[in-house]
């Protein structure tokens, strides 16, 4: 097994030079001196009244929710709650039913799909390449060439610790090494953008505990130097804790939306339906202490 994801070296460079050019002013995604709410910046996504359908189902209904430069949103939720049908609306993979969609401005997607990197719920790769070929084949897709587009790929590898593991061949990975790779694929094709935006869904799934604590890093570096990051789950992890805002969803409707302090144990629970004429709405979304012990109706940090 290849080393962990790590935070490299030349990616952290990278950003503090940037960081030293613009000295004074406060980089999207770090925290105000007068506030704890983080700065952030342009409005990357705005999904208003978003409505699919699967023949008469609706995977997703009447879903609103926004996105800014500086912000990583982790939309939670079961099995078939509708988020993977969510992320692809956003970026234009499915077209919308009702409501309305804009990426970057655009109410076009494609305008703005170079400013996008995407990793499915279910990655298929070509099995003969190596995952350094297939990096190198994502960053001259996203318009790089010779060698900007090698130092991107080799950026990657280190970011995600592909490592020696990079020269194999992809059929060979397991499925940890399958996930590092849909994670460099999607920096890959946006590297170098200002602003970009990350659309990750089921990141964590495969990912020991250790490279879902790496993921969550590299996640928040990104999210500090001006990215967007909109991922999905069906389960609290490591990397679903970088959030700065959490959306449940059920049954293909938003329940709740709510900002977080990136608490590092956080258990959320959806309350199934109640009765009709019980009075309590049909799913309410509480936190609760790691100890099992109700805690206040909100994020927090458990002591």
């Amino acid at each position: 097994m290849s080393g962990g994801l790590t935070a490299a070296p030349c990616y952290n460079r990278r950003m503090h030079a940037e960081a030293n050019a613009h000295a004074g002013t406060p980089e999207p995604g770090r925290e105000s001196k007068t506030g704890t709410r983080p700065l952030t910046g342009p409005q990357v996504v705005a999904i208003q009244g978003a409505g699919k359908r699967f023949n008469s189902i609706y995977a997703v209904r009447n879903a609103s929710v926004s996105l800014s430069a500086g912000e990583m949103l982790s939309v939670i939720g079961p099995v078939g709650a509708g988020k993977s049908t969510l992320l692809k609306l956003a970026i234009g993979l499915l077209k919308l039913d009702e409501g309305a969609v804009t990426l970057y401005g655009s109410n076009n997607a494609y305008d703005a799909r170079a400013q996008v990197g995407y990793l499915p719920e279910r990655p298929q790769y070509h099995e003969n390449f190596t995952g350094e070929e297939y990096l190198l084949f994502h960053a001259r897709l996203s318009g790089l060439r010779g060698s900007a587009a090698r130092a991107a790929a080799a950026r990657a590898v280190e970011i995600t610790g592909l490592g020696e593991g990079a020269k194999r061949r992809i059929g060979l990975y397991a499925p940890e090494m399958v996930q590092r790779l849909g994670l460099g694929v999607a920096m890959v094709s946006i590297d170098g953008r200002q602003h970009g935006l990350l659309v990750l869904d089921e990141l964590s799934s495969g990912l020991g505990r250790g490279s879902q604590s790496a993921a969550r890093e590299v996640l928040a570096e990104f999210r500090r130097r001006g990215g967007a990051i909109l991922l999905a789950s069906n389960r609290i992890t490591e990397v679903e804790r970088a959030a700065t805002r959490v959306a449940i969803m059920r049954e293909g409707s938003i329940v709740l939306q709510r900002e977080v302090d990136n608490a590092p144990r956080i258990i959320l629970l959806a309350r199934p339906p109640q009765p009709t004429g019980t009075g309590t709405p049909a799913a309410t979304v509480r936190a609760a202490r790691s100890d099992g012990r109700e805690a206040a109706p909100a994020f927090h940090r458990c002591p």
